[in-house]
């Protein structure tokens, strides 16, 4: 019996659909095995088609390191100091040196944010691209009181020791609270700048060019802190 026309069309319409579900159906499988984001590959296809629509399109940061500190320390390298955890947070001091890196967070480019708290004492601050033990390479940002002045530094170690002058300072804003006040901190590396935010509002830009990349990690010196929430993740 012959078909006409119209009839080859539409069968023709329907193997072609068949076969693009299971191009489809291979895809979500293998994308994900070699690495590939699905959510890119459609991020790409639609800026093909359109200049504007795939503007929305931006991917989530992938996460490189993450501990709410809910069961244990177990992703940590301690350094210096017997740091604990309490109530589900990280926490050091009221006194002595405390120095910890996160495992696995070996990276260039990254941002490092934490939830803390400083209840007392003379800071707090965030490792970045540091590598060694107690003979830290690296660099800290540090949220620091100090005697009474208060002042956010970027520093650079070497060997296990701060060099001075600071890589960049900023002095907070007017009657800034440093203590029992919970703050968010982001700090973002990229290249061979590196910008602090405290509560989402940007605080100090350092650069330097001598390391270009580490571990993320905690120091506390001379306080009692506590942390929450530590994350690294690359842009």
């Amino acid at each position: 019996m012959k078909q006409d026309a119209g009839s080859q069309i539409g069968q023709s319409n329907v193997e072609v659909a068949l076969l693009l579900v299971m191009v489809a159906v291979v895809s979500m499988l293998i994308l994900p095995v070699v690495g590939v984001r699905l959510d890119g590959v459609f991020c790409q296809v639609v800026g093909v088609f359109s200049a504007n629509a795939g503007k929305g399109c931006a991917l989530a940061p992938s996460v490189i390191f993450s501990d709410d500190f809910s069961k244990d320390s177990a992703g940590w390298s301690f350094l210096n100091g017997k740091w604990r955890l309490c109530d589900g947070r990280l926490c050091a001091g009221p006194s002595g040196e405390f120095r910890a890196l996160a495992k696995g967070s070996n990276a260039k480019d990254y941002t490092v944010s934490v939830d803390a708290l400083l209840n007392k004492g003379s800071g707090y601050g965030l490792f970045f691209r540091a590598s060694g033990d107690k003979k830290i390479n690296g660099y800290s940002f540090q949220y620091e009181p100090g005697s009474g002045k208060g002042q956010f530094i970027m520093r650079k170690w070497v060997n296990g020791a701060q060099v001075y002058p600071p890589i960049a300072t900023a002095k907070p804003p007017a009657n800034y609270q440093w203590t029992n006040t919970p703050r968010h901190v982001d700090l973002t590396v990229k290249g061979n700048t590196f910008t602090a935010k405290i509560d989402g509002q940007t605080v100090l830009v350092g650069k330097d060019a001598t390391y270009s990349s580490g571990q993320a990690g905690l120091r506390v010196w001379s306080s009692q802190a506590s942390f929450d929430n530590f994350k690294v993740t690359a842009p």
